[in-house]
């Protein structure tokens, strides 16, 4: 193991597209303990057409996360990290100004963009180089969306950083973009380890403002002094974690290094996903949607991303507009009891993306596909449990083909491990063995990540031993395999 002789502090912020929040990771004795210090929302702001991140109301969290640190711990810190959502960036001018908020990726702007960048380059010619699939939220698109407006911000900018990077900026004043949240940005070549010119000059992209890109674990810079006095610290070094979310949920998966295992990233939405050594980049995987990250320690992701939790949670918020209160320990407990096999949905149906009614949507789908249309509420949390528990199946399946290997072993982390039925049931409808846990994936995958960059842990593997010895892991075991085997997809 690493230099574990005496405590070790760092402060991970993890922020998604509802909120943030800063916690801290405290390794001590060998194992590793975290303590939640700051929580805050992360909301949008919609200006005429427009929808902008507060990217400076967040800048201030982060700075009162940090403050609300040195007030529980004092001044000794070890490393600060970040993590964010992909995609998404911020263009800077010369003088290190930031040009316009960054749009929120759900920002109209990009309608229809990827069909036009198709046309000019070629959506496959896109995957093969970049290893992702084409989607209007794209930084490429967004990007040529600017080009197309003939903005004067893409003129004006000497550099673009993506989410992290820009408060790392904010940070430290020193530029820098993480390897793992470039890679989906469709901006990356990941065969070529550059950014893909070719595909940028012929859509009038400046190559000259893509930043200068470095690995998970890299010491970005010291805290600034200005900083450091506001809130109360020393001199503390930013380190770059797995920047973008989805890869440092996967640095935490508490793996057998030769084990063939998969993982699912389980919240509101699900990465279902293997990690590779080399990406898994032809024809067939193309037209699955498989798309390829990069990761920490040199290695890659290969997930697809499905609908997760988001039903339930959207039937929880109607059934509670309804006057039921019900917590998620009471809708498993319904799911439970429920009649098993009634009717199944396709959880990435359209019908699910965002109805203003989900129970009413899982009804209709139901009567519109020939199936027995759900009475209760129980019936219908069951149904969408079954259902993504059917929808990993077929996942795994696709990804077992694709890697011509079977997979042994499938690890949940995330909020959603939570949910013991869907363990149980994901275990049932693979038939494989389930290990769920640590629930804090992320945060965790940060704090580590740092650890490596600090030189206190040696390697990813060695900070999933500690993971498995420091945080509660579940194991599932297949029930029912003869009544799963008899349902197709």
């Amino acid at each position: 193991m690493g230099k574990m002789e005496t405590s070790r502090k760092f402060l991970s912020f993890d922020l998604g597209a509802s909120g943030g929040r800063a916690v801290a990771g405290i390794f001590r004795d060998g194992k590793l303990e975290l303590e939640e210090v700051h929580r805050f929302p992360n909301e949008p702001v919609k200006v005429h057409q427009s929808i902008y991140w507060d990217v400076l109301g967040l800048f201030s969290e982060i700075k009162k996360g940090l403050a609300l640190f040195t007030k529980r711990y004092g001044k000794s810190l070890d490393g600060i990290g970040v993590d964010t959502w992909g995609v998404d960036f911020g263009l800077f001018d010369k003088d290190g100004r930031l040009l316009e908020n960054p749009h929120h990726y759900r920002d109209r702007r990009t309608e229809g963009i990827e069909k036009e960048i198709a046309g000019i380059i070629g959506s496959y010619q896109v995957y093969q180089s970049t290893g992702m699939t084409l989607v209007p939220i794209s930084t490429l698109c967004q990007l040529y969306s600017l080009v197309k407006d003939h903005s004067p911000i893409l003129e004006i900018a000497d550099y673009l950083l993506m989410m992290p990077g820009i408060f790392n900026f904010f940070l430290t004043g020193e530029k820098a973009e993480e390897y793992t949240v470039i890679t989906p940005s469709c901006l990356y070549d990941i065969n070529e380890n550059a950014f893909a010119s070719r595909f940028l000059d012929k859509l009038r992209i400046p190559l000259r403002i893509m930043p200068r890109v470095v690995e998970a674990g890299t010491v970005v810079g010291n805290l600034l002094p200005e900083i450091s006095q506001e809130v109360g610290l020393g001199r503390v070094p930013v380190i770059a974690p797995a920047c973008h979310d989805t890869a440092s949920a996967s640095v935490a998966v508490p793996a057998v290094e030769n084990d063939s295992w998969a993982f699912i990233s389980s919240g509101t939405w699900s990465v279902v996903g293997i990690e590779v050594s080399t990406p898994i980049i032809n024809r067939e995987s193309f037209r699955f949607g498989l798309v390829n990250e990069g990761a920490a320690g040199g290695k890659f992701i290969a997930v697809s991303n499905i609908t997760g939790l988001w039903i339930l949670q959207e039937c929880k918020r109607i059934w509670e507009k309804e006057g039921e209160k019900l917590d998620w320990p009471a809708i498993v407990r319904l799911g439970e009891t429920a009649e098993p096999f009634t009717a199944f949905i396709d959880p990435d149906d359209r019908a699910f993306v965002h109805p203003p009614d989900m129970p009413r949507a899982i009804i209709e789908y139901c009567r519109n596909t020939g199936q027995k249309m759900p009475k209760d509420r129980g019936t219908i949390i069951r149904i969408a449990l079954e259902s993504l528990a059917l929808k990993y199946r077929d996942t795994l399946r696709k990804i077992e083909r694709l890697q011509g290997k079977p997979i042994k072993v499938i690890h949940i982390v995330g909020g959603g491990t939570q949910n013991k039925l869907l363990n149980q049931l994901t275990a049932d409808a693979t038939g494989k063995t389930v290990l769920a846990g640590p629930v804090e994936a992320t945060a965790i995958g940060n704090i580590v990540m740092q650890a490596i960059g600090a030189g206190y842990l040696r390697s990813v593997e060695e900070a999933r031993e500690i993971i498995k010895s420091s945080f509660e892991i579940e194991t599932y075991y297949p029930r029912n395999k003869d009544k799963w085997d008899k349902i197709g997809g």
